[in-house]
């Protein structure tokens, strides 16, 4: 199983585990639209990684250092989802995904970065869609 699907799946179980506080494989498949094949050779391979905890047909959590890392990557999209939308007035449904492919490359120094970025735009109330705000991003330099 490739490393974009078990992070998929990692994902789907942090969703749904924070409005549940477990999971279960077909929770996960509808999260996917996958099917459930897929989805248990995920649980099969992901506890022996060390990311979940779970045995079959029982419930699935995330380990202590799985829900810590998918709480960085949850915050990570956050902040590029909103740096699409309120910055780059980009659709809604189109910073989700563009987030959701940036997400897990994105290190502490540019998550940071981003954040600084998003406060000066909010601050001034800014688009990054006029001269206004190019102006006042380059004096900030």
């Amino acid at each position: 199983m490739s490393t974009a699907a078990l992070t998929a799946t990692l994902n789907a179980i942090f969703n749904i585990a924070r409005r549940h506080k477990v999971a279960q494989s077909k929770e996960i498949a509808d999260s996917l639209e996958a099917k459930r094949p897929t989805v248990t050779v995920a649980l099969r391979s992901l506890p022996e990684k060390g990311y979940i905890n779970h045995e079959p047909r029982c419930y699935v959590t995330l380990t202590e250092s799985s829900e810590k890392a998918g709480e960085c990557v949850d915050n990570r999209h956050h902040i590029l989802r909103h740096m699409f939308t309120a910055v780059f007035r980009l659709p809604y449904d189109a910073s989700g995904r563009a987030a959701c492919m940036m997400e897990h490359g994105m290190d502490t120094n540019v998550c940071s970065a981003m954040t600084g970025l998003l406060k000066v735009v909010r601050n001034y109330n800014l688009s990054l869609h006029s001269d206004e705000a190019c102006n006042v991003l380059i004096e900030r330099e």
